[in-house]
C-alpha cells in the first residue's frame, strides 16, 4: 500500500497503546471507581460502573482503530472499507452505552419509584416501557450507524414497509392455501 515501514509500527504502536490503556482502565474500573461508588448510597452508581467498562473499553479500542487507519494510506476504496467498519464498529459501542444508561436508569430509579406506587400497574408496565426504549434506542443507533457508512436508510425503512404490507395482504392466502 506504499506505507514505510515506520508508519506501519507506529500504527500497531496506536493498537497496542489502545490495550495497555485498556488494562489502565479496566484496573481504575475495579480499584479506584469501585472504591468510590461503594462508599455512596445509592445503586445506580455501581450499575453504571459494572455495565459501562466493557463498551468505554471497546470504545477505546475502537478509537485506537480509526485513528491507526487514518494514519496509514490507502488506495481509496480500501481506505474507505477500512473506515466504515470503525465508523460502524463505533456506533454500536456508542448505541450499547446509551442503552445501558437508559436502563440503569430506568431500572434503578424508575422502577423503585414505582413499586412504592400502590398499584401494581406500574410494575408491569415499566419493564415493558424498558424494552420498548432500548429497541427504539438500538434501531437509531443502528440506523444512525448505516448511515454514516453510506446506506441509504429512507430506502431500507420504506423497503421494510412495503415488505410488511406485502406480507400482511397476503398472509391470509397463504394461511388457506397451506391448510
Amino acid at each position: 500500500f506504499g506505507n514505510p515501514i515506520e508508519k506501519w509500527l507506529i500504527a500497531l504502536g496506536i493498537i497496542l497503546g489502545s490495550f495497555v490503556l485498556v488494562k489502565v482502565i479496566y484496573w481504575m474500573f475495579s480499584n479506584i471507581f469501585q472504591k468510590i461508588t461503594s462508599k455512596t448510597k445509592n445503586k445506580l452508581d455501581d450499575k453504571l460502573l459494572r455495565t459501562l467498562q466493557k463498551p468505554i473499553t471497546f470504545l477505546i479500542i475502537a478509537l485506537a482503530y480509526l485513528y491507526a487507519v487514518k494514519f496509514l494510506h490507502f488506495t481509496s476504496n480500501t481506505e474507505s472499507i477500512l473506515l466504515n467498519i470503525a465508523y460502524l464498529f463505533i456506533a454500536v459501542v456508542l448505541t450499547s452505552i446509551i442503552s445501558r444508561i437508559i436502563d440503569a436508569v430506568i431500572s434503578e430509579v424508575v422502577l423503585p419509584f414505582s413499586e412504592k406506587s400502590e398499584t401494581s400497574f406500574d410494575n408491569h408496565l415499566i419493564p415493558v416501557i424498558q424494552k420498548a426504549v432500548r429497541a427504539i434506542v438500538w434501531s437509531l443507533g443502528i440506523g444512525l450507524g448505516l448511515d454514516n457508512i453510506g446506506f441509504d436508510i429512507t430506502a431500507m425503512i420504506a423497503g421494510l414497509g412495503i415488505g410488511g404490507l406485502s406480507l400482511t395482504l397476503e398472509a391470509p392466502y397463504s394461511v388457506t392455501n397451506f391448510l
